[in-house]
């Protein structure tokens, strides 16, 4: 299962997360964001990312993870930077 689904709405990258049934932070979440920050950065074309929580909740929770435990982390907390 893809934890982080991508689609576009002109020039926003509309990014979702997809981890049923919480949306619960994970490895897979994270590497998912990753890439799609990944995807934002590396087009010009677009122009913000939107990001939504599949179903009913946002992002519950994501313990456990720190920037020596989980190497997509650098990634994610590179979020601010993009822009």
């Amino acid at each position: 299962m893809n934890m982080v689904r991508t689609g576009l709405d002109s020039d926003v990258l509309l990014i979702d997360i997809n981890n049923p049934p919480i949306n619960a932070g994970s490895l897979g979440v994270r590497k998912g964001l990753s890439d799609a920050i990944a995807q934002l950065a590396g087009d010009p074309v677009l122009r913000t990312g939107v990001i939504i929580g599949g179903d009913t909740t946002f992002l519950a929770a994501s313990h456990g993870f720190s920037s020596n435990s989980d190497p997509t982390f650098s990634g994610v907390a590179g979020l601010r930077g993009c822009g």
